[in-house]
């Protein structure tokens, strides 16, 4: 794992800020130049080929191309002997085997690679920019258009770095209240990008161009043939696979061991079939409903594992705060990252390369919020369940009766019983529209509004009008919540400390496996991940499985009446914070004086305590 940064354009930079991303590449980093309009840097994580002839920037022996690559191609030893037996390879890297593809194949063999990855290709000969994302996003890639100029970073800070101050978007901090985190493409700066997932891009004569060449399709009627037990040996053989490719490795791999159903699933096989013996890694809390310390150490004691456990608790929290805003370089709210931030960094003292079991609860519908009841699945059946109706539904939740009635009043339940999928557009935990009335300043209301509309209206009109309601509600946060969110929140957490997090759930061929399974073996009898649980049977005890669902969170409601409650404080009763720009501060303030204000409104406070900490940090480098 690495990180990379680059500029192409007039008056290229005699350096670039390649400290900023020391964290991502602690091992090894490199520049190139043609001295001219091109400049190329890369940080270094060693982890195939530790040598330095696998260092970049690398070129081919032609000098045509140099590429700057971060992530990891699992599938490189079986491409390399289908397509580069001609070929005679400097290294054991999977680097090289990705620039010599492209020299043979060009982008033709992006759908070819089976793994995490962002990289950029120069051609000297055509002056042409090559950018490219994996296929969910696992991987960060930011650009930056300016005066026909192309900069792009894995990270936002080594950008800001490089331009000096970027112009804050109103509309990405009313995205970031309402889902707590900023959907692709936008970043919290107006002119600053995300490359979506799934798609290359070719910069020339100053102009981009974005081509998508992936996309997930959830369609339940392709293998509506399969028995369950077909199915099952399927799955198992997928998840086998994808466990060994990610097991490849020069350095040692470890696994991180929540104490829930996919991380003990891939701790359990990836036990069966590593040569040596894992280490795993769990977090905990004092607060006996979110820790799952016990299950952890079931799994760790039957598959015979090398166990570390860490508990986390409030002054974690107060310590991490503030690096946790600096290091996701813009505002990102998801609580669990501080527990993550946590377990990587007791991880990476020990291995470099950790498994994860991130992905089954969004390939089979695990999450609670899936549950459908007899009204959903009776109403998914009518003609009314479309795109249009969607937009109907979401344009009447977010006017009048989310201005005036509350989110979880009679009438907006009712609404979302008719279209479910119109609930999960609309924010639920975080603002609504109802709270954006409630506390938005009027300015700021009157200039964000319709953005978020045609943001929601944008992703409902991505989701196949054909498709089961519980399919759509799956496509909705596959293209939303799971990339900018799920996957930012580990690639950040762990490149802080330098720690590659592998997620063998995450495989495409795994995922567009899932996407297309009959609506039964994804959810059953209420319960989610139904085929999954049913593999995982043969591996995991049944009261490990068949538990009420916990999901990675942290008592953020208790520890805000703790010792997190003086930065609130000193956040709401004070004038200074650049918060204020955008929210009414005596509305905040009333809504936290009511008796039950932080309780009911834990996550609310939570995401306007991030930004407000995030503003001023940035604030502070003007």
């Amino acid at each position: 794992m690495c990180g990379i940064l680059g500029y192409i354009g007039k008056n290229i930079p005699e350096n670039l800020p390649l400290n900023l991303l020391k964290h991502r590449g602690p091992d090894a980093n490199g520049v190139w130049t043609n001295y001219k309009n091109c400049i190329l840097g890369h940080t270094r994580l060693s982890i195939i080929d530790l040598s330095s002839r696998s260092n970049q920037p690398m070129s081919d022996k032609s000098g045509r191309y140099t590429m700057v690559y971060n992530g990891e191609i699992y599938n490189y030893i079986e491409l390399s002997k289908l397509y580069l037996n001609d070929v005679r390879l400097k290294t054991t890297s999977d680097t090289e085997v990705l620039l010599q593809l492209w020299l043979k194949l060009g982008d033709k063999c992006i759908k070819l690679l089976r793994g995490m990855f962002a990289f950029s290709i120069w051609d000297e000969k055509l002056q042409q920019l090559h950018l490219v994302r994996d296929r969910l996003g696992q991987k960060p890639l930011l650009y930056y258009l300016k005066n026909n100029n192309i900069s792009f970073s894995s990270e936002l800070n080594a950008l800001s770095q490089m331009h000096g101050n970027f112009n804050l978007s109103p509309q990405a901090i009313d995205l970031f209240l309402g889902n707590q985190f900023i959907p692709t493409p936008n970043t919290i700066y107006g002119d600053v990008h995300k490359l979506p997932p799934g798609t290359y891009a070719i910069w020339e004569k100053g102009k981009l161009k974005i081509n998508t060449y992936y996309r997930l399709r959830f369609d339940h009627n392709l293998n509506n043939k399969l028995t369950e037990s077909n199915a099952t040996d399927k799955l198992e053989k997928i998840i086998t696979e994808s466990i060994k490719l990610r097991l490849r490795s020069d350095v040692p791999v470890g696994c991180l061991l929540s104490g829930g159903v996919d991380s003990s699933l891939v701790t359990a096989i990836a036990s069966k079939v590593s040569s040596t013996r894992l280490k795993t890694y769990s977090i905990g809390f004092d607060e006996s409903e979110f820790n799952e310390f016990k299950f952890a150490r079931v799994v760790a004691k039957k598959y015979d594992t090398d166990h570390t456990e860490c508990t986390f608790n409030e002054n974690d929290a107060i310590d991490l705060l503030n690096a946790s805003v600096e290091q996701y370089g813009e505002p990102f709210g998801d609580k669990s990252s501080l527990a993550s931030l946590l377990v990587c960094s007791i991880a990476r003292k020990d291995v470099p390369v950790v498994l994860s079991g991130d992905g089954g609860d969004e390939l089979l519908a695990g999450y609670t919020k899936y549950r459908l009841d007899n009204r959903h699945r009776l109403l998914s059946l009518l003609p009314i369940h479309s795109n249009k109706y969607h937009q109907m539904a979401n344009s009447l939740q977010s006017s009048i009766v989310s201005k005036y009635f509350r989110p979880n009043g009679f009438i907006a339940k009712s609404l979302q019983y008719l279209e479910p999928l119109s609930g999960v557009t609309r924010f639920n935990e975080f603002f609504t529209p109802y709270h954006m009335h409630q506390l938005y300043n009027k300015d700021f209301l009157d200039e964000i509004i319709l953005v978020r509309r045609q943001h929601i209206s944008q992703l409902i009109n991505e989701v196949s009008p054909e498709n089961h309601i519980l399919n759509k509600m799956l496509f909705f946060d596959y293209k939303n919540y799971f990339s900018d969110d799920l996957l930012v929140k580990m690639d950040i957490a762990s490149m802080a400390y330098g720690l590659e997090v592998r997620s063998p759930l995450l495989d495409s061929s795994l995922m567009e496996y899932a996407a297309s399974l009959p609506l039964k073996f994804k959810q059953n009898a209420g319960t989610g991940k139904y085929l999954l649980k049913k593999l995982a049977a043969s591996y995991l005890p049944s009261d490990l499985l068949y538990r009420p669902k916990q999901g990675f969170a942290i008592p953020v409601s208790k520890w805000l009446k703790g010792k997190l409650r003086e930065p609130l404080e000193d956040l709401l009763f004070s004038e200074n914070y650049h918060i204020w720009k955008y929210l009414n501060r005596n509305a905040v303030v009333e809504m936290y004086a009511r008796g039950n204000g932080i309780t009911s409104n834990s996550s609310r406070f939570w995401v306007i305590l991030i930004l407000a900490l995030w503003l001023q940090q940035e604030s502070k480098y003007k």
